[in-house]
């Protein structure tokens, strides 16, 4: 399932972030956040946070101690690396990686993985 789809399979199962409380600091939630580790695909895999505490857990883990990370920081480098032989495109990447067109996009832009 796709971002989207995923947060409005929490919304429908517990209703809106909004009428729950941050799980960190109990101020009023306003983003259901996934659990590090977990594929989000059960919506006990969710918690509610506001924003500063959702920006705050999800750069608690970087790189590949992100439970949701796809790659290693050496895939990353690697991946890089070859982008920028220009012998790939981002799709032959992305299929190598098992990521996206988007997923690389963001890599070989430093958009994420920013700390390497």
């Amino acid at each position: 399932m796709k971002y989207k789809a995923l947060h409005n399979m929490v919304s429908r199962a517990k209703g809106p972030a909004k009428l729950h409380k941050c799980i960190d600091c109990d101020d009023e939630a306003v983003d259901w956040s996934t659990i590090h580790g977990k594929d989000g695909n059960d919506p006990n895999e969710y918690e509610p946070r506001c924003k500063r505490c959702h920006i705050l857990y999800d750069k608690s883990t970087l790189g590949e101690m992100n439970g949701n990370s796809k790659v290693t920081e050496d895939e990353v480098l690697e991946l890089r690396e070859m982008y920028a032989t220009g012998k790939y495109t981002k799709k032959e990447l992305g299929d190598l990686f098992g990521l996206t067109n988007d997923g690389v996009k963001s890599i070989v832009l430093r958009r994420t993985w920013k700390h390497i």
